[in-house]
């Protein structure tokens, strides 16, 4: 009898043995400790895998308790197969280390659409962009942002990215962690970022996670990467308008890297022998005008490992741009001559120092310093030059914008429990801010452009805390639940607020997931911007006394799904929003940014919706990759001082937005590629009837001189502009070279030369009044020359 017992429980034990399943969970990073997102993970021989999370977290469940190999892998790096015996669940954490590349071809992988809890979420890697069309020769990473559904740049020419009928000041955009009050050079034509230095790019449109914070409507995160630990690398390009070069390697072989990259332009080449030329064809125009363009910028990053637990890494940018022009318009009936000087430029600046620690082998902890600094001012100058006696007379305007952040952040991530991946944190920024300066002079002798005294700056302390876990309730069904407190002090004024934050993905089988997601945000920096049919210019303002911060309301729900194919793989995602939002700031009418009065007199508080539906038809592949996406959407304003108190569409309201990406690799070594956009035109503001008179020098001193026009407008943005589209084309040529890689880039802009509209003005044609476009750029072709050198030393001593 007893000996039947036994037989029973064994046998019992045995069967539950085989039964059992378990779970192998961890982190996949490169050497320097840094998140390899979207690196595949599988178990070799069972079919079953799955990829790496946006920190390099990933997670294998129902895994029978055997004997496994798990292989890991990712684009650029050595693939890692770890065995071992699964009696239990286990956390696993592994470090792939890079491999030279040179002369493959670079195919990255990136997280299943089905795998994120988070929905609206665009990962872009540096090899796609690379490959897109390139204004000017020069491949563009916010730009190739702008071809995604929902994202739009707004228009030619413009600084901001505006995503689901937000304003730019709601786009919270991260460099290692640290928030840029700029993005562009240029007025848009190329943004602050290399490609060369960047690691990863991804958007998160909406439902965001807790951790993020200080902005409403969507995140975009950059990453740069570290240098080289193992050899020095250098790679130099030069573009129709600008040239670059960038170097790494190790400081201390397997421990210690730096990365450094620079970028200059050189537009002034060009675009002062085109002004000589239209300035001698004096039936095109009256003026000589000389102009100026030109920006700069430098990264640095340098990254140290302490230990196989400890890392330390440097994060630091400049970027500075100036856009400067005489007008010099002789008179031929009276002895003067009229000379209008304007300069304008700014300033962004950027350091940080990230401390990464694994505290063991389920907890990390993440401590970060940083600061960062955006100085903006415009110089406009009028001098009249008298040929009787030599004398002068003139004026002189300055204007001024800074905001100058200082951060501190400690962070804490750890799987507590094998269904659980849990965030915490705090961070405080003392924001320093200059909101509106303005000096007048009468002085034929303009002064170097600094902030008066008196100049009101506005000092903000900002205290946050979050706390978020990523949960497994079922083998079908994530959530992600979390919660974000702010504090917010400006001078005697206190304000706070708790957002919650929640996503659901409901995966009834792992190639398709039915999304939804609802988030509270809070924003206490936000943006003024001129609304006329000109130029804008957009001066960053605090929270104050009698500016409160805005807040949002946001729900979103979507559907995404994958379909594998041969060497390929198909991803499709539909995504519904619906956003709600108190204290969005606009300009009262008639108002402008140069104005003596205080910009908070200026300004209106309202309220905005915005809401739309965005679709994506992605193919990744070895040969050809590119998708297909179209936006419908709708963004509306209110306020009680403008427009009579109805609602009107906000400027960037654009109905319908159309993308179509597509690149073609030939054979090795040449590559096709091809964009094209098209979005329903912008809104914009005109006056219904118009009265001239004239206006002293003391009244307004330098726009108005001369004359002025009273108009009467009686809607906010009652105009829709022209619709934008274009199309792009690019092919490159790479050669593998004894001394590294070789690239040739050529392109064509605007292939059919479309007409995209810039601005509108009004303009009086002998008596007739009419309503006339400025376009930028018509057909533009492009072209860059690349030269890449690999292990330098080490060829350096073969020779």
């Amino acid at each position: 009898m007893k000996t039947a017992w036994l037989t029973l429980v064994l046998s019992g034990c045995l069967t539950g043995s085989a039964m059992a399943q378990v779970q192998v969970s961890g982190r996949v990073s490169d050497q320097e400790g840094q998140a390899l997102p979207g690196a595949a993970v599988y178990v070799s021989g069972s079919g079953k895998g799955t990829s790496s999370g946006a920190s390099g977290e990933y997670s294998l469940q129902g895994l029978p308790a055997d004997s496994l190999s798990i292989v890991f892998s990712y684009v650029g790096h050595k693939p890692q197969r770890v065995s071992f015996y699964a009696s239990r669940d286990t956390v696993i954490n592994v470090s792939l280390q890079s491999q030279n590349l040179s002369g493959a071809q670079i195919r990255a992988e990136r997280q299943l659409v089905t795998e994120r809890v988070q929905t609206g979420v665009v990962n872009l890697q540096m090899a796609e962009i690379q490959k897109l069309p390139a204004l000017f020769g020069e491949t563009d990473i916010m730009r190739a942002l702008t071809l995604t559904p929902g994202v739009s740049n707004g228009s030619e020419g413009s600084m901001g990215v505006y995503i689901r009928g937000g304003s730019p000041d709601q786009n919270l955009v991260l460099l290692d962690g640290i928030p840029l009050y700029n993005v562009a050079h240029i007025l848009g034509f190329f943004s602050l970022f290399n490609t060369e230095t960047i690691s990863q790019v991804e958007v998160m449109k909406g439902g965001l996670p807790a951790r993020y914070g200080g902005r409403l409507a969507a995140v975009t995160d950059l990453q740069v990467r570290s240098g080289d630990l193992q050899k020095h690398n250098a790679e130099f390009n030069i573009g129709l308008l600008t040239a670059k070069g960038f170097a790494e390697g190790p400081l201390k072989k397997g421990s210690t890297s730096y990365l450094a990259g620079a970028r200059a332009s050189y537009i002034n080449l060009w675009a002062k022998p085109v002004m000589k030329l239209i300035n001698g064809r004096k039936n095109l125009i009256e003026e000589n005008i000389e102009p100026g363009f030109g920006f700069y910028d430098a990264n640095l990053h340098i990254f140290h490992r302490f230990s196989d637990r400890t890392r330390i890494r440097f994060t630091g940018y400049w970027g500075f741009d100036r856009i400067n022009s005489r007008v010099i318009n002789p008179s031929e009936q009276d002895p003067e001559e009229t000379r209008f000087i304007f300069d304008m430029s700014w300033q962004t600046l950027l350091g940080s120092v990230t401390l990464e620690h694994n505290l063991n082998p389920d907890w990390n902890m993440t401590a970060r310093l940083g600061v960062a600094d955006f100085d903006y001012r415009t110089q406009q100058s009028f001098i009249r030059v008298f040929y009787v006696d030599d004398s002068r007379s003139g004026s002189v305007n300055n204007y001024f914008s800074r905001i100058r952040d200082h951060h501190a952040q400690l962070t804490f991530s750890g799987r507590p429990h094998k269904n659980h991946f849990v965030r915490a944190g705090i961070s405080y920024i003392y924001h320093r801010n200059l909101a509106d300066g303005n000096t007048f002079s009468v002085t034929t002798d303009p002064p170097k452009a600094v902030p008066p005294p008196g100049t009101p700056v506005y000092e903000g302390h900002d205290l946050t805390a979050f706390a978020e876990d990523e949960w497994r309730v079922a083998s079908f069904l994530k959530a992600g639940i979390g919660v974000h407190g702010v504090a917010y002090q400006v001078k005697r004024s206190f304000y706070w607020d708790v957002q919650p934050r929640i996503s659901l993905a409901f995966t009834p089988s792992e190639n398709w997931a039915v999304k939804a997601a609802y988030s509270h945000m809070f924003q206490p920096i936000g943006m003024l911007s001129t609304f006329g049919i000109g130029l804008p210019t957009d001066l960053w303002v605090p929270a104050t006394p009698k500016i409160a911060p805005q807040r949002s309301k946001e729900a979103v729900l979507g559907i995404s799904a994958y379909y594998p194919v041969k060497d390929a793989r198909l991803e499709f995602s539909l995504d519904g929003y619906y956003r709600q939002i108190d204290g969005v700031l606009e300009y009262v009418d008639g108002a402008a940014f140069v104005n003596d009065a205080d910009w908070q007199d200026l300004a209106a508080r309202g309220k905005g919706r915005a809401y739309g539906a965005e679709f994506m038809l992605r193919k990744t592949g070895k040969v050809w990759s590119g998708w297909i996406g179209y936006t419908l959407s709708w963004s509306y304003r209110r306020f009680g001082e403008i427009n009579g108190g109805e609602w009107f569409p906000y400027r960037y309201d654009r109905r319908h937005g159309v993308n179509v990406v597509f690149s073609w690799d030939i054979k090795p070594g040449i590559s096709l590629s091809a964009s094209w956009m098209y979005g329903t035109g912008n809104w914009v503001t005109l006056p219904v009837t118009a009265y001239s008179g004239s206006v002293s020098v003391t009244d307004i001193p330098l726009l108005m001189q001369g004359g002025a026009n009273a108009e009467d407008i009686q809607s906010r943005n009652n105009f829709r502009m022209q619709a934008y589209h274009r199309l792009d084309l690019g092919v490159s040529f790479r050669k593998t070279k004894k001394w590294g890689i070789r690239t040739w880039t050529i392109g064509v802009y605007n292939a059919y030369s479309r007409n995209n509209p810039f601005l509108y003005f009004i303009d009086n044609d002998n008596g007739n009044i009419m309503l006339k476009k400025l376009s930028l750029f018509p057909v533009i072709p492009a072209f860059s020359y690349g030269m890449k050198f690999q292990d330098i030393k080490q060829k350096s001593r073969k020779k």
